[in-house]
């Protein structure tokens, strides 16, 4: 969702219905495969669309 923007991805997220630690779990581990600042940005403002704020994205 965080790369490709919000639609059918987002629509399987929610239907998933995860906790807040689980989508920061998740966020935590894409940080891994894309450690760049333009990647974190991108997933704060998707994790703050999914109602997810003043998050800390360090394990």
């Amino acid at each position: 969702m965080v790369d490709q923007g919000a639609g059918k991805h987002e629509a399987d997220l929610r239907n998933l219905n995860p906790t807040r630690e689980e989508l920061l779990a998740a966020a935590r581990w894409t940080r891994t495969h894309d450690p760049s600042e333009g990647f974190r940005g991108q997933l704060l403002a998707a994790l703050a669309y999914l109602g997810v704020e003043d998050v800390s994205l360090d394990a």
